[in-house]
């Protein structure tokens, strides 16, 4: 990554390798990241994230809002539709891919 770059992670905390990525951070090697989700969760307290400055912690609560129960439904219910068409079903989880 180049010396400008900002590293966002909201995916899964293990895509990350994070002691690699602290010494990014530390040694200014990236400008900075914004983290949603760790190798371990939730982010223990004496890890070295915390007190990076160029490191914004999120979180990881941004599925929930007042419409998520009323977009599970619509998916649940349009996939139950389709049922056992997977080819048009949304949201499918690709288990080759691991997600």
């Amino acid at each position: 990554m180049k010396p400008t770059s900002i590293l966002i992670n909201v995916a899964r905390g293990k895509v990350v390798d994070e002691s690699a990525l602290i010494k990014a951070l530390r040694e200014r090697r990236i400008l900075s990241a914004g983290l949603d989700v760790f190798e371990t969760e939730p982010l223990p307290p004496d890890s070295e994230l915390w007190d990076l400055d160029n490191v914004v912690i999120t979180p990881h609560i941004a599925g929930l809002n007042p419409y998520y129960t009323d977009r599970l439904l619509e998916i649940f219910i349009k996939n139950l539709q389709t049922y056992p068409d997977v080819s048009k079903m949304i949201n499918v989880v690709d288990k080759r891919l691991g997600y």
